[in-house]
């Protein structure tokens, strides 16, 4: 049973859980939340890590750096729009949460696909 090993998912449900989890966190820290934002980036930590953990198991190279990117990205804005001076206007949040966004569906889509590896 190690496709379902942690949280009881499959590791292409707990990317789309950190995708959910990451936008939501980056959007209320845009709008002065405070606890809210940290807790759903530390619960996107947490989901990231076990998808990464469990895809990057295999010979596979792209993954890992994938997964670490995403979930530093996913950080990086959730810290930015929670130490902005004030509130975002709704574009600029948006791009901001656009990149760790599309850095975990990259991630989703490399996960599984035989042969993923550096070179590819």
């Amino acid at each position: 049973m190690p496709e379902t090993a942690m949280f009881g998912m499959s590791s292409r449900l707990k990317v789309f859980v950190a995708v959910c989890l990451a936008t939501g966190s980056i959007f209320t820290g845009a709008n002065g939340l405070t606890i809210v934002p940290l807790l759903a980036a530390a619960a996107m930590l947490a989901v990231g890590i076990a998808a990464t953990s469990e895809s990057g198991r295999d010979a596979q190279l792209v993954v890992p750096v994938l997964g670490i990117m995403a979930s530093t990205f996913s950080v990086m804005g959730t810290a930015f729009v929670l130490t902005s001076n004030s509130i975002l206007p709704f574009g600029a949040t948006a791009v901001i949460a656009a990149v760790p966004v599309l850095a975990w569906i990259s991630l989703g889509l490399t996960m599984g696909r035989p042969g993923a590896t550096a070179t590819a």
